[in-house]
């Protein structure tokens, strides 16, 4: 492990941790990777070793790291990651109202994300949070501001952080998270210092799985395999069992609903979906279209690995429909940002396996 603590990433810590120790430390940063692959473990490790007054921060072991833990109560009040200790919303205060943000602050480190239901982090919640980071730090020489998938915020909301990351506090650093560089306006991730994380060796997850949480060897190196270089995703499913062996059912749901008709697949939406409102039903989608990825995912490696000279045109073939079916899913995906109604959605890429293509 890298001094962290964490699993991977180590070219990213060495990075922050060189520009810091040059003096070369930014007002703003933005970490980018797909979900799972360790965005808010980085975050609050970047927090901790701004604010840890130790020799060789971060400590870990301080009052000033131990308070902002991600594995602590704050963190899971403040941060999303389905934890299964995870709290609830706090109920607003009145003057609030249900105003579609929870703000979180404790020991200097204020951290800003959508409240469950919403869709988007709204303006109110953006200014909250820039006049804390104006505030003198009270228990040390920083004080931290995450906003948690800052892709989310409105319009008006990233125009009100965009003021605010042209004239920042001296003693204040805004770290985004964003699945995405191209998530974030532009005139916003050019005032950051951007760090991307990218998927972690499956050897080492496995090895960290077996080796600190107790999973038996097997066991990891499913996990491993599934998490596709989410180390963040590995943990949390090794921690609850329950939840990986509901991911490994619907997973394999999702490859009998890959290798079913058309029309079977068709009436299988209904199941898929439940009857939850939009906002739920295109989570289950997007849940489910990470499954039909996966289940693509090892198909196209087994098609690569099957590949020979005697075979080349079918192999060929098979390639292309596994990489067609991907396309598809990710088309499907975009159109669930879009606000499509997922059933829509799901009804056709029911019928339409590939682009252009149609059951008859």
């Amino acid at each position: 492990m890298n001094p962290w603590a964490l699993i991977g990433h180590d070219r990213a810590v060495r990075s922050f941790r060189g520009s810091r120790g040059a003096g070369r430390l930014a007002h703003a940063y933005l970490i980018t990777g797909i979900s799972g692959v360790g965005r808010r473990t980085f975050a609050a490790r970047m927090a901790q070793d701004l604010r840890c007054q130790e020799p060789a921060p971060p400590c870990l072991t301080c009052l000033s790291c131990t308070a902002i833990d991600p594995d602590g109560p704050f963190w899971r009040a403040a941060i999303r990651r389905d934890h299964p200790d995870e709290l609830p919303d706090p109920t607003p205060r009145r003057e609030r109202g249900d105003a579609g943000y929870v703000l979180t602050s404790y020991f200097d480190l204020a951290v800003l994300r959508k409240s469950d239901g919403h869709r988007d982090i709204p303006i109110r919640g953006v200014r909250e949070l820039t006049a804390e980071s104006h505030l003198k730090p009270a228990h040390g020489p920083m004080r931290g501001a995450i906003i948690d998938a800052a892709d989310e915020m409105n319009d008006y909301a990233a125009n009100a952080l965009l003021k605010t990351l042209e004239q920042p506090a001296s003693h204040s650093v805004i770290i985004l998270l964003a699945p995405r560089l191209d998530r974030i306006l532009p005139t916003i991730a050019s005032r950051c210092r951007h760090i991307p994380l990218t998927p972690v060796p499956m050897d080492l997850i496995s090895a960290h799985l077996a080796r600190d949480l107790g999973a038996e060897p097997d066991v990891a190196a499913a996990l491993a395999t599934a998490s596709r270089g989410r180390a963040g995703w590995a943990i949390r499913m090794a921690r609850d069992p329950g939840r990986w062996q509901a991911f490994a059912e619907r997973q394999a749901k999702a490859e009998e609903f890959e290798s079913a008709t058309p029309s079977d697949r068709f009436l299988a939406v209904n199941e898929l979906l439940g009857r939850g409102r939009p906002l739920e039903q295109a989570e289950q989608a997007s849940e489910w279209l990470e499954h039909i990825r996966t289940v693509n995912a090892v198909r196209l490696r087994a098609a690569l690995r099957n590949r020979t000279l005697d075979s080349e045109r079918q192999a060929t073939m098979v390639l292309s429909a596994v990489v067609a079916r991907m396309l598809r899913a990710r088309e499907a995906q975009s159109d669930i940002l879009r606000n499509v109604t997922p059933r829509l959605v799901f009804e056709d890429l029911a019928l339409r396996p590939t682009d252009g293509a149609r059951a008859t």
